[in-house]
């Protein structure tokens, strides 16, 4: 059975975009969110009929990897398709295209089926995944785990408190904010001065409303080029994401 592709145009706004009018990192994870709602609303397996049920696909791994950003009032192609599941994961990969079909970020992706009552893992059944087109495999393509914090020395944090507009409609904290998070803790300097071109973040525990988490990074520096930067978010002395970014010093 072949993928069902979907695929939507899209105006980058001005609310979209940081401080140099290129898309920001949070609303790149919010795109592909967009695009992969739509979808399932257009195969009529949508947001309602899997609350009715009470279940809800939550994201545990982003991939991405970025040629550019796009800019304000671009307007783009956003596309996602499901490949492989197996029945704890499902795989959904997204593109995002500019006006000349060349690809500007393209995002792998891992979702599991969530009880929305009890919190807990739920099989996903072959009726539900059937419209996506996506083929039944042992196992699938492995996305790697991002290299956590191991030495807090040289580290640098913030604190921040989970605030009722950072709940989705999952009820738990929506996954952009976590990007937002570990992107605020670098200097604005080096965010004006670098962009990023791989992106790798792992989600492991659910933050809730109200408490306080700490965002902390270390900076790798390999050349005058390149950056690495290692990410943990953690909330109640647990850690709640791991991610590590590769930046590239703007020509």
């Amino acid at each position: 059975m072949k993928p069902n592709l979907y695929q939507e145009k899209h105006r980058i706004m001005y609310y979209e975009t940081d401080m140099t009018s290129r898309l920001s990192l949070g609303m790149l994870l919010n795109l592909a969110v967009l695009v992969s709602e739509d979808q399932i609303d257009h195969l009529h397996v949508g947001t309602q009929l899997l609350q009715g049920d009470h279940i809800g696909w939550v994201v545990i791994q982003y991939s991405i990897h970025v040629n550019r950003l796009p800019k304000n009032n671009e307007v783009v192609t956003l596309s996602t398709q499901s490949k492989y599941y197996n029945q704890f994961l499902a795989e959904r990969e997204f593109l995002i295209k500019d006006a000349s079909g060349k690809v500007c970020a393209k995002i792998d992706s891992n979702w599991i089926l969530l009880n929305l009552r009890t919190r807990k893992l739920i099989l996903i059944k072959p009726d539900l995944i059937k419209p996506y087109g996506a083929q039944l495999v042992p196992v699938l393509p492995h996305l790697r785990r991002p290299y956590p914090i191991k030495n807090q020395h040289d580290t640098v944090s913030r604190i921040y408190r989970v605030r009722y507009s950072d709940i989705d409609i999952n009820h738990h904290v929506n996954n952009a904010k976590y990007l937002n998070w570990m992107c605020d803790v670098l200097k604005p300097y080096f965010l004006v001065q670098h962009v990023p071109q791989d992106i790798n973040i792992k989600f492991s525990h659910e933050v809730k409303y109200g408490t306080n988490v700490t965002s902390r990074v270390k900076m790798i520096k390999q050349d005058s080029n390149t950056v690495f930067t290692r990410h943990e978010i953690t909330s109640n002395h647990q850690i709640s994401a791991v991610a590590n970014v590769k930046w590239i010093h703007k020509n």
